[in-house]
């Protein structure tokens, strides 16, 4: 099977940086090209050379989205994220000139529009990735629910939507990291659509054998933005409901423009809420919960819930995320309709009830984290691409 090089591209990190220690061990690894600072970038320990780090304007937006006083000022945050994709995809179309070695361009939606041009003038491989639903079937989802709940318009931006839909055409492969992404793309787009699941990261996230889990309470942890599109609000619905005497629940993430509807509803004693945590803290509390629930309206995968899985903590997903395939195949947790507070709450009281099941979930997990390595990952980037070489003959 021919080894390919890759020139990774996004406008920030995500998980690029997994795929490329993996590329660069493999000598694959032509370039990653992202929106973050290099100071940022250096605990990845990937040479200097194979990393174009660009954090100009995430460093100016950090303020913005850090700062629960200035959430509400979107527009200058908008506007720099957009001028921070039409600057990386430009530092990718300099790589693109340089890089006669690359074959394969993996941009990460919506930065890479012109740089994806630029490959296929060259005839080289471009990958449209996109890690969540096809981006108008994710606005009329969260339309919906922001009609719903908040009774207000929701619109995803439109530079964003229109770079999307350019880049979706003009793609030789869509690559998406679930059945759920997939699916939602519709006409001849889907015979360019591939999945490739995400990768765990066993090295940050795995069972800390000096945390116990509580015998007395019943832990559950949510980790991820507090946001509509996340499906919160139907989690605190069941916790509220859930008949159990020593229930906690542990949110974990940033706030969102979203922030004034969660605060009531997160007020309450058993709730603990933390903010934006790094890896060694998100381990321990994991660690200490039984249970992750995600029960996102829309989420191409749910990263977090492969971090989950790899300390051995079961989860509780929508049908909306990635992980479905994963419980059906290795019963390492349980599968909800989105909008649907009464099954979140009908998983939760079944686990809580029975602890038994409980650490069968959580010992089928720790058998999956095994075997789902990034390594695996790109040896099916490698084959999907090689696929799409043999067609294009």
């Amino acid at each position: 099977m021919k080894k390919n090089n890759y020139i990774l591209a996004s406008g920030a990190k995500y998980h690029h940086f997994s795929i490329a220690k993996v590329l660069y061990e493999r000598n694959q690894l032509s370039k990653i090209v992202c929106g973050y600072p290099w100071f940022k970038l250096k605990k990845e320990n990937l040479p200097r050379n194979k990393v174009g780090a660009y954090g100009i304007y995430q460093i100016l937006r950090y303020p913005f989205v850090r700062n629960k006083l200035l959430l509400h000022f979107d527009t200058i945050p908008r506007i720099l994220d957009i001028s921070n994709r039409k600057y990386i995809d430009k530092k990718i179309c300099e790589v693109i000139e340089n890089k006669f070695e690359a074959d394969v361009l993996i941009a990460l939606c919506p930065t890479g529009l012109e740089s994806g041009r630029k490959m296929l003038s060259k005839n080289k491989i471009y990958i449209c990735e996109r890690s969540s639903a096809h981006i108008l079937y994710q606005e009329k989802l969260l339309a919906e629910e922001y009609k719903e709940f908040m009774n207000k318009k929701f619109r995803i931006n439109p530079y964003f939507v229109e770079t999307e839909l350019k880049m979706y055409e003009d793609a030789n492969i869509i690559m998406v990291p679930s059945n759920f992404a997939k699916n939602s793309f519709k006409g001849t787009l889907l015979n360019k659509v591939r999945v490739n699941e995400f990768g765990t990261d066993t090295k940050n996230f795995f069972p800390d054998k000096k945390i116990k889990k509580s015998d007395k309470y019943f832990d559950i942890v949510f980790i991820g933005q507090k946001s509509l599109q996340k499906g919160l609000h139907y989690l605190i619905d069941a916790f509220d409901k859930l008949k159990h005497p020593f229930k906690r629940l542990h949110v974990i993430g940033s706030d969102t423009v979203d922030k004034t509807f969660f605060d009531n509803k997160l007020n309450k004693e058993n709730v603990i809420v933390y903010g934006h945590l790094p890896q060694i803290k998100l381990n321990n509390i994991i660690n200490m919960c039984h249970i992750l629930v995600l029960p996102s309206i829309q989420d191409g995968f749910g990263i977090v819930t492969l971090q989950a899985l790899s300390t051995g903590c079961p989860i509780i997903v929508s049908e909306n995320t990635g992980p479905v395939e994963i419980i059906k195949e290795y019963n390492c947790g349980m599968i909800v309709p989105i909008r649907s507070s009464v099954s979140i709450l009908n998983c939760l009281q079944e686990l809580s009830d029975d602890r038994n099941k409980l650490k069968l979930l959580s010992e089928n997990a720790k058998k999956f984290a095994l075997k789902n390595t990034w390594d695996r990952y790109v040896d099916k980037l490698d084959i999907i691409v090689n696929d799409s070489l043999k067609k294009s003959l």
